[in-house]
C-alpha cells in the first residue's frame, strides 16, 4: 500500500502541484493508496484541485482511502468530503473542524464588497460539497459552518462527514443506526435524537433524511438541540 500525506497548510506545505506528482506516482504503482490527513486547512483553490485529482482517480477505479489521523479542518474537510462515498475514515481520537470560509483582503470599499461576494461564493461551494457528502440540506450545512463545528469522530460519523471510525487502521465497533423513521422518532428526549434525525443511515430502509423543503424546520431544531448537547 502506498501512503500519501496532506499535512500542515494546504497551498504552502502541501501544494496541488506537489500532491499531484505524488498521487501520479502512487497511481502508477498500481497499489492501494492511503492518504493520511493532518491539516487545519489553507488555500481553497489548491485544496479544490487536490480534491478533484483524488475524486477523478477514484472514479477511474483507483483504490484510494482518505483517513483523518489527527485534524481535518477547514479546506482539509473539503478534500475529504469531495471523495467517493465509502472511502473516508477518521481516527477515533481525531477532530473534524467545519467553518465559514475566511480570508484576508485590503483595498477600498468596492474591493471589500467584491471580497464579500467571493467569500459567499466559496461558502456556497462548501455547503454544496458538505450537502452531497452528508445528505443534509445546503441550508443545514451553512448553519453548521456558521457555528464553527468542532466534531469528535463520533459526531462527524453521525453527521455523515466520514464513513468509518478507525483506531490504528482497524475499524471500531459499528454505530447502531435506526432502520426506519419510527425508530428515530421513538424517543425525542435523548441527546442522540438530534444526530439521528440529521444523519439517517445511507443504507437503511426509507433512507431519506428529513431535510430540504419537506422537514427543514425539524432538522433546524434538531441541529440547535445538538449544539446545546455538544456545548
Amino acid at each position: 500500500m502506498k501512503e500519501l500525506y496532506i499535512r500542515d497548510v494546504i497551498g504552502w506545505h502541501t501544494t496541488a502541484s506537489k500532491f499531484g506528482d505524488s498521487l501520479k506516482g502512487a497511481l502508477d504503482s498500481g497499489e492501494k493508496i492511503l492518504i493520511k490527513v493532518n491539516s487545519g486547512g489553507g488555500s481553497v483553490f489548491h485544496g479544490l484541485e487536490i480534491a478533484d485529482s483524488i475524486l477523478t482517480a477514484q472514479n477511474k477505479g483507483a483504490d484510494i482511502t482518505l483517513r483523518n489521523v489527527s485534524l481535518a479542518g477547514s479546506m482539509a474537510t473539503f478534500i475529504m468530503s469531495k471523495a467517493k462515498k465509502g472511502t473516508v475514515e477518521m481516527d477515533k481520537h481525531s477532530m473534524y473542524f467545519v467553518h465559514l470560509p475566511s480570508g484576508i483582503s485590503f483595498g477600498n470599499e468596492e474591493d471589500m464588497k467584491k471580497e464579500l461576494k467571493m467569500m459567499a461564493s466559496i461558502g456556497d461551494i462548501a455547503s454544496d460539497i458538505y450537502s452531497n457528502r452528508t445528505r443534509m440540506s445546503k441550508k443545514m450545512c451553512l448553519s453548521i459552518m456558521k457555528d464553527n463545528l468542532w466534531a469528535t469522530s463520533d459526531v462527524a460519523k453521525k453527521l455523515g462527514f466520514v464513513d468509518r471510525i478507525v483506531e490504528g487502521g482497524k475499524e471500531t465497533a459499528k454505530t447502531v443506526v435506526p432502520r426506519s423513521m419510527k425508530d428515530v422518532y421513538s424517543d425525542k428526549n435523548t441527546p442522540e435524537y438530534a444526530t439521528k434525525l440529521m444523519c439517517f443511515d445511507k443504507g437503511s430502509e426509507n433512507g431519506t433524511l428529513p431535510n430540504n423543503n419537506q422537514s427543514l424546520n425539524q432538522a433546524e431544531k434538531a441541529w440547535m438541540n445538538l449544539l446545546n448537547y455538544l456545548g
